[in-house]
């Protein structure tokens, strides 16, 4: 696969996802699919798909903006912000209806048309600054 045929299946799981349709993992995403996240522990494709699916129960209205997306060899690298209504409960945080907005950096890696490992860094403090679980002093 090409670098721009690897973005395409990027910019496709975005569209799903927005959508709130999880089910476009399971056809993109490799077997032994590997997702890594510095705050939890490491996921396979069932655990992302429900991953997704929590912050889509929790935010139904989430839309992710793509404001950056570079290919390289068998690498996709993200930027994006997500902005979201928080209309279900999320960490045991019950629905706030505040507006959200956070940044996710992504790195996407293919082993021929699927994706076999992903690398996500996302600004959950923000989130959970918006959400109020944390606050910053003054």
């Amino acid at each position: 696969m090409s670098a721009m045929e690897n973005m395409a299946i990027v910019r496709r799981v975005v569209d799903a996802l927005n959508k709130g349709d999880v089910s476009i993992l399971d056809e993109v995403c490799s077997v032994d699919f590997a997702y890594h996240n510095p705050i939890g522990p490491d996921m396979d494709r069932e655990g992302l798909k429900k991953a997704q699916a929590m912050m889509s129960m929790a935010f139904p209205d989430r839309h992710i903006v793509v404001a950056d997306m570079f290919a390289a060899e068998d690498r996709v690298a993200t930027r994006a912000t997500v902005r979201a209504t928080h209309r279900g409960e999320l960490w045991g945080v019950p629905p706030t209806g505040k507006e959200m907005a956070f940044s996710s950096f992504i790195i996407d890696r293919f082993k021929g048309d699927k994706i076999v490992e992903e690398w996500q860094m996302t600004d959950f403090l923000g989130l959970m600054r918006q959400l109020g679980i944390v606050k910053l002093p003054q």
